[in-house]
């Protein structure tokens, strides 16, 4: 008798944890803080994996097959680790755990965020480019957040980019309070695809792409509550083979 495996993504995952977390919530079986703290346990097989990966690289020369293998088995758990953060912001803000309100000094936040996927950009040989305004970054909300929020968009221009493209990180203060601007000049997306990118779950085709994408349909959803909690906005321009941008609106208080 054939055996047929299947190969349960992170994706998978995602979608069976936000199904389980709200028919849980409606049943009052269990309530956010104990899913978010499943959720959030998760990390740390991965962590200890990580820590195995690398005493094995520590232990002596890999060859090329093995050094490949590394490097695959890093990137797997690197994804897991973007679907946990991705859970933790959904669980969050959807089962009744509002956004906190502190100074956030914009500039210092979207400098951890670059330097946070600076190695993955360098990797795919994309360059980055920031620039922030003087006296533009300055604003109330809950930092964490809103860090998640932007290396979402920043993780996603790397990866709809292409080799020895770039992309460009403006904050500036308009009419509304303060706007930051993620820009790459990679893949684009479909015109008739765009109004659902921030649908949870929703991937984009991107079959003009020549090459597979991996990824959970999570972040821009995720990225959506987190502004919307700030009392701010999102939106997008893009163009197939031209690149997109995502425009971020936010207040300088906090709503809510």
């Amino acid at each position: 008798m054939a055996r047929h495996a299947h190969r349960l993504r992170a994706g998978d995952i995602a979608r069976a944890v936000v199904s389980a977390g709200g028919s849980l919530m409606s049943n009052d079986e269990l309530d956010a803080h104990d899913i978010a703290e499943a959720v959030h346990q998760l990390k740390t097989p991965i962590t200890a994996v990580k820590g195995f990966l690398d005493l094995i690289e520590n232990t002596g020369e890999l060859n090329a097959l093995q050094k490949q293998h590394m490097a695959r088995a890093m990137m797997s758990l690197d994804r897991m680790e973007d679907v946990i953060r991705n859970l933790n912001a959904w669980m969050q803000l959807t089962y009744g755990h509002p956004a906190k309100s502190g100074a956030v000094d914009l500039a210092h936040l979207v400098g951890e965020c670059v330097a946070l996927i600076e190695s993955i950009a360098t990797q795919s040989d994309i360059t980055l480019h920031i620039d922030i305004a003087d006296g533009a970054a300055n604003l109330n909300g809950d930092g964490d957040l809103l860090a998640h929020a932007i290396t979402n968009l920043l993780s996603n221009a790397i990866k709809y980019n292409r080799r020895g493209g770039a992309v460009w990180v403006t904050v500036r203060r308009d009419a509304d309070g303060v706007r930051l601007s993620v820009r790459d000049n990679g893949i684009g997306i479909a015109p008739e695809e765009q109004s659902r990118v921030f649908d949870r779950f929703f991937r984009a085709s991107h079959k003009h792409a020549g090459r597979h994408i991996t990824g959970n349909g999570l972040g821009l959803a995720v990225t959506q509550r987190v502004i919307t909690a700030h009392g701010g906005r999102i939106w997008l321009e893009s163009g197939l083979n031209v690149g997109t941008t995502f425009h971020i609106s936010l207040p300088i208080g906090i709503n809510g």
